[in-house]
């Protein structure tokens, strides 16, 4: 069961953007899960689950270096991630 929970997760965080653990809750339970919020805390880390953030819209959560599924989250944090926060770096 806990294999194909991940394996939902991965789906749906590769498909759309989830803003928070309720809202993923819901959506789980609507494909057969019930999970508490401290499963899916387990889960999140397992399946190392970040959080990208944009001023132009809200949080979401997202699972980096996803080889099989298209994720649009993944290519804006290449293109708009550490990188472009990173002005200079000065060693003294």
């Amino acid at each position: 069961m806990k294999s194909k929970r991940l394996f939902a997760i991965r789906k749906i965080l590769g498909t759309e953007k989830i803003t928070s653990q309720d809202e993923l809750a819901i959506r789980l339970k609507k494909m057969g899960y019930r999970v508490t919020q401290s499963t899916l805390s387990r889960d999140f880390k397992e399946l190392n689950v970040t959080k990208y953030n944009t001023k132009e819209e809200d949080p979401y959560y997202y699972i980096p270096d996803t080889t099989n599924e298209t994720h649009s989250a993944k290519d804006e944090y290449k293109q708009h991630g550490l990188s472009a926060a990173i002005k200079s770096v000065a060693f003294s």
